[in-house]
């Protein structure tokens, strides 16, 4: 977990575990972050004595960490994918908007975790932001894809059309109860059939916005504040995501929470 974290990583988990998210995913961003990911959920396998959350973690490189990826990196990942509690590779892909990697880095960096998903048959966290569908041609060009799964979607309706005749599972974050910035999300997202949506916060960040909450008239968490985005938040959001599609949400959790058991293999979770 990020370390906005570090002073109440467990208060956080007790709080999403009350708010009814009873499977979280943490997020990597390099090897080092998923080695520490594991040690967090082995030490809250033994904490019996609190209700916490099924926890698993995600295991690769990020775009923005791409300079970063070594050759041995690819037998230490698929050392690390021996672990049960990884459930995907990831977070990797592509990030055009930032340009923090140099670009063919990020290319390689990427391609050599796709084939190690393609060879092992786990699941891929991708991450895509303004990569004008290179990302896409990259994961087109593998004929037997894994699940895969783009992480915060965030992009154009072309994309997101792109992304979904690939068979890829959509990412719905904050983003979308973001007035400006969710604009285009939010004319698209009827778009995507709902067995193809996978609810996320990406804590901490993508906080969703308060006014667009409450202009809907959404119970909001006593933790919530605009600062930090935390898993505790999932329900505010899914009922944002149902109102958007004028569905019950109770029928959104009940298909997302499906398509989390489905992709990423929660197995302490059920689809009430």
């Amino acid at each position: 977990m990020h370390q906005q974290f570090d002073k109440d990583r467990l208060e956080v988990l007790v709080r999403a575990e009350s708010a009814g998210v009873h499977g979280v995913l943490l997020c990597a961003d390099n090897l080092d972050t998923a080695e520490e990911n594991l040690k967090l959920i082995k030490e809250t396998n033994t904490r019996k004595n609190l209700s916490l959350p099924e926890l698993l973690t995600t295991a690769g490189t990020h775009p923005h960490q791409a300079s970063e990826w070594k050759n041995d990196d690819k037998d230490r990942l698929r050392c690390l994918l021996k672990e049960k509690s990884i459930a995907a590779i990831g977070e990797c892909g592509l990030d055009f908007y930032r340009d923090i990697s140099p670009r063919e880095e990020q290319i390689t960096c990427f391609q050599e975790q796709l084939e190690i998903a393609c060879k092992e048959r786990i699941p891929l966290f991708v991450h895509d932001r303004d990569s004008e569908s290179m990302t896409n041609q990259i994961l087109k060009s593998y004929k037997a894809l894994p699940p895969t799964v783009i992480h915060c979607f965030t992009g154009t309706e072309k994309e997101l059309h792109e992304h979904l005749d690939l068979g890829c599972y959509i990412g719905i974050t904050g983003w979308i109860a973001d007035p400006a910035r969710g604009r285009t999300l939010r004319k698209i997202i009827s778009d995507i059939p709902l067995n193809r949506i996978l609810i996320e916060t990406d804590a901490p960040f993508l906080v969703p916005k308060r006014s667009a909450l409450e202009q809907k008239n959404l119970d909001l968490p006593t933790s919530f504040r605009s600062s930090r985005n935390e898993p505790c938040f999932l329900p505010v959001i899914s009922s944002f995501l149902a109102s958007e599609l004028g569905l019950e949400t109770r029928e959104i959790l009940q298909q997302t929470t499906q398509n989390a058991i489905d992709f990423f293999g929660f197995n302490e979770i059920e689809a009430t």
